[in-house]
This record gives structure tokens, sequence and C-alpha cells, in this order.
């Protein structure tokens, strides 16, 4: 399990100030009532959550996202503030790809199965610098000039040898990403259970199966 979080809440929370100050100004200028205080965001605040199980042969991936929004849309913003949460769960078992989730509004979905694709192997050759990070063993990608400067850190778990792979692609448990659009700091993502080589429980792959 991994989360995404704003290295500085107060630097990533400025926009929607921000933002929140705008629609403020507008309501006055409408003569409208003042609107309700901005709502901080919650301590600890995470923008994502991702959950991966694999037992070999079955998947289970879950991302949960966690946006702050202020409504300042329309002639007539309300300037409500707050987070609002949405997930998706992608179950692969069986030769067959399960997805279902939920919407901010609070809608669920559940998608007929599609074919699943041919499994592939991993590739982890771009990472080949080992470090521990938060007490955990990763390998990092060594970045180079002509790597994206808005790209700091990307690290996955370090299985000496190998890494933990959805498809080909390794799964980041560590990064460091700049914020361009925002001009607000970095979003880090960290690594909050690891464990390799444990028995899974297969009725978690029963499929699409709300949380």
């Amino acid at each position: 399990m991994t989360v995404q979080r704003p290295e500085s809440i107060d630097d990533y929370h400025k926009l929607y100030r921000e933002s929140y100050d705008l629609c403020a100004g507008i309501r006055k200028s409408k003569s409208l009532p003042p609107p309700a205080p901005l709502v901080p965001p919650s301590p600890g605040y995470v923008i994502q959550r991702d959950t991966y199980v694999g037992d070999g042969a079955a998947t289970y991936v879950k991302n949960e996202y966690f946006t702050y929004k202020v409504a300042s849309e329309g002639e007539t913003p309300t300037c409500e503030s707050g987070e609002r949460k949405a997930w998706a769960l992608e179950v692969t078992r069986d030769g067959s790809v399960y997805r279902s989730g939920a919407g901010e509004d609070g809608t669920a979905y559940t998608n007929p199965p599609d074919e699943a694709p041919p499994r592939e192997q991993g590739r982890d050759d771009a990472y080949t610098e080992r470090k521990v990070v938060k007490g955990f063993a990763v390998k990092c990608m060594k970045l180079g000039p002509d790597t994206d400067n808005l790209l700091t850190e990307q690290c996955a778990v370090d299985l000496q040898p190998g890494t933990l792979c959805q498809g080909r692609r390794p799964i980041v448990v560590a990064g460091r990403v700049t914020i361009v659009e925002k001009l607000q700091g970095a979003i880090l993502t960290e690594p909050m259970v690891v464990k390799v080589g444990h028995r899974v429980d297969k009725r978690l792959f029963e499929a699409a199966r709300t949380p």
C-alpha cells in the first residue's frame, strides 16, 4: 500500500485559498451573503491511496482518490469547500478483468468483465540505485539529464533480485514529483505497507465487490 501526499499541505492548499477568496469576492460583488468559512484539509491529508495485492495468478488493485474542491463555478457560486472521495477497483483473475468503483458523488458502478491482457515480463532495468525509504528496501531510477525535471525520485520495491511489477512496469512505492500546474511544492509517494511472500486470502479476488 502506498499514499500520495503533498510535501507541504499548506503550500498545496494555497491555490484553494486563492480560489475561495476569489469566489467570496464574487458573492460580495453580487450582494450575496458571505459563504461558509473555508474548510481546512484534514490532518495527514493524502491525495491518493493505492493498494496492490497479487498471488502470482490473480491481482487486486484499488485506487482511492481524495480531492479537495471549492465550488466556485456559476453566476452565484456557493464557495462550498471540502474533500471528496472516489475509488476504483480492478480485479484480474481466471483470464478476466473485473472493474468497479464510485465517483465523488457516491454513485457506484460495476462494469461487465473484460478479457485480461496477456501477462508480460516486468522490466526494472532503469532501477539501479538501492536505498531505504521509511524502513523499506527500494531500488530507484538513476535520473539523468534527459529525465523529466519534474520527477526528482522514483523507486520500486527491491526484491534482491527483481522488483514488484504490475504488467511490465515496476510498482512505484516512493517518489517525488514537482507540481507545475499549481506551482506549489511537490507530491510525494510513500510506502505504507509492503509485504512480500505472505499468503493471500483468495477471497480478496472476488470480482468487483464493494469495499
